[in-house]
């Protein structure tokens, strides 16, 4: 479990440079941000799957996974559909409740 908190930190660096790249309007480093911040939070949950911890990194799937749908439609001014990524959050919480 102590490697999987040092990880954990490298994750939350993605995870801060892909918001702060959707903040900045800086397409390139926020779409290639999606890439390790996803593959992270799938690698915990694969890690997880037999502890009780799974859930939590599984909620952080869906979150970062809906969060990055929402960066790229605003990426491409398709704001109108940002209700999608909601609806996938909601959708995949349903399902693994």
């Amino acid at each position: 479990m102590h490697k999987i908190r040092v990880y954990e930190n490298i994750h939350i660096l993605f995870w801060l440079l892909k918001d702060l790249s959707w903040i900045t309007l800086w397409k390139p480093l926020g779409l290639l941000m999606i890439i390790p911040t996803v593959g992270f939070a799938i690698w915990f949950c694969i890690k997880t799957f037999s502890i009780s911890e799974f859930y939590v990194y599984l909620a952080t799937l869906f979150w970062i996974v809906a969060n990055a749908i929402w960066m790229v439609l605003e990426f491409y001014s398709l704001e109108q559909y940002k209700y999608i990524s909601a609806l996938i959050f909601m959708e995949l919480v349903t399902k693994y409740r």
